[in-house]
């Protein structure tokens, strides 16, 4: 979402798409993310967005599945906050393909499908 308000033509196109097919879904955390980060103007548009597509809250399901992420990482000496390993956790509960720029923090998480923009 940041990248969408940065402008970048591609993810701009990307999102505008899925959007119109009702094809984008968001964690909870990645909302409440952009919105400690965005202007009050991108709050807002943020707001009338989230009207098209589906906020996925978190369950038991994707809190275990976070904690298991979060302990594998820990077992292998890699950094991961845990913000990130509840938008993993909710895109392998959810079986989705996250798109991410951010590669670095998600690259090593199983079972999770990535998209890089």
């Amino acid at each position: 979402m940041i990248t969408y308000f940065d402008g970048h033509i591609k993810i701009v196109e990307l999102l505008d798409d899925w959007m119109k097919e009702r094809k984008l879904q968001l964690s909870c955390i990645v909302v409440a993310e952009f919105l400690v980060k965005a202007k009050l103007g991108e709050q807002k548009t943020l707001w009338k967005l989230i009207e098209q597509f589906l906020i996925i809250y978190l369950d038991q399901q994707i809190l275990l599945k976070a904690v298991e992420i979060r302990k594998q990482m820990i077992s292998k000496n890699k950094r991961i906050v845990m913000l990130d390993c509840l938008i993993a956790a909710t895109a392998i509960v959810n079986a989705w393909t996250l798109v991410t720029r951010n590669v670095r923090d998600f690259k090593s998480i199983s079972g999770l499908k990535l998209k890089v923009v």
